[in-house]
């Protein structure tokens, strides 16, 4: 496939490392419910789910952001998937090229009150993107404010579901 990453473990650059429960189809699996989860400037955090399925599945994400913080920053949203959900992690892919599905959450032209009570919906299908391994992987990369009196402070808690349809 083109624009396909091979990695050897979990994606690089990977701080935090969470496993949630397994999922089926036609079934939704809570992320983060507890808002213990946070994602700090230069952190990373992904989150590994297996997926009981036997056809093409199709994962629909849910997704909130609790604590903005500043406004002057960025988290990158990636999928992966995996066989074994330890080795072979592979970017998924969408569209008609099959490029890299990611997503910037952008904080820059959003009032904090606004992002804040706002979700996100990241439809595979919709997205045309393909899921056909056993575990996907989601992984958010916060690249928050570097310098000046905000440094540090971004520290935002994505929270939502995932649930899973054929």
């Amino acid at each position: 496939m083109i624009g396909v990453a091979v990695m050897a473990q979990v994606p690089k650059i990977a701080s935090k490392v969470k496993t949630l429960s397994a999922i089926s189809a036609g079934t939704i699996l809570p992320i983060n419910p507890n808002f213990t989860d946070t994602v700090t400037n230069g952190d990373t955090l992904f989150y590994k789910i297996v997926i009981n399925h036997d056809a093409f599945v199709k994962p629909y994400i849910s997704l909130l952001h609790k604590k903005p913080g500043s406004r002057d920053t960025t988290t990158q949203l990636t999928y992966w998937q995996s066989v074994d959900g330890i080795q072979n992690w592979r970017q998924i892919t969408k569209g008609k090229t099959q490029s890299a599905y990611s997503l910037l959450l952008d904080t820059t032209s959003i009032n904090n009150a606004t992002i804040a009570n706002k979700g996100r919906e990241i439809s595979f299908l919709r997205d045309t993107a393909y899921f056909e391994s056993q575990y996907i992987g989601i992984r958010f990369i916060s690249n928050g404010p570097t310098s000046g009196t905000k440094k540090g402070y971004y520290k935002p808690i994505y929270y939502g579901s995932i649930r899973v349809q054929k």
